[in-house]
């Protein structure tokens, strides 16, 4: 599963629970934040400043940014976040 970032689970379990709606997402599954990703993509101004990245709002804006990311020839310029596996209490 691709979020921008780990407070994106945070809304998403609280409009669940709104909504008394199980959690969709099984104990096991693979998470990356897109937000981290995107600065080492987009990397570090001249003056050494990262810019922090502007979320894209829609999952086809994300899925563009992702192509985009993807078919960049050159080395990313920070650190690549890894995938984390999903346990609770996101299931509670």
């Amino acid at each position: 599963m691709l979020i921008w970032r780990w407070t994106d689970l945070y809304a998403l379990r609280t409009g669940l629970q709104e909504q008394k709606a199980l959690w969709p997402l099984p104990e096991g599954h693979q998470i990356v934040e897109l937000e981290p990703l995107t600065a080492a993509w987009r990397g570090v101004t001249p003056d050494g400043h990262r810019p922090r990245p502007i979320p894209p709002g829609r999952a086809d804006r994300m899925f563009y940014l992702l192509q985009q990311i993807a078919s960049t020839d050159e080395p990313l310029a920070g650190p690549v976040p890894t995938a984390v596996t999903l346990h609770r209490p996101w299931g509670q």
